[in-house]
């Protein structure tokens, strides 16, 4: 399933502007043929400082883990399991499918 990554920023007359509206420019998928099932959405290397310079970080990523003070912000989704669901896992949270509450 491609991902919609919609970056906004600045204009040189500091109006907020759409700056990046496209599919994620990096993704893996576990099994060749298949849909992607990794994509890397956003990745900082340092503390991010505002203004940003527009520019994009993520086709550069070259580490999986990032660095001191750096991010990854990335959305995996997992195959569908018993029940027909998929569970999807944003940067290092779990989010499975819901379920019953317990008392």
């Amino acid at each position: 399933m491609p991902i919609r990554r919609v970056v906004t920023g600045l204009s040189p007359e500091g109006r907020s502007t759409f700056v990046i509206d496209d599919q994620t420019p990096r993704s893996l998928s576990w099994k060749p043929g298949d849909e992607p099932n990794l994509a890397w959405v956003w990745n900082t290397e340092s503390l991010p400082s505002a203004p940003h310079d527009n520019s994009d970080p993520t086709p550069a990523l070259v580490d999986f883990f990032p660095k001191p003070n750096g991010s990854r912000f990335m959305i995996e989704t997992f195959p569908h399991g018993p029940g027909g669901r998929r569970a999807t896992q944003l940067g290092s949270a779990l989010i499975p499918p819901p379920r019953a509450a317990s008392r």
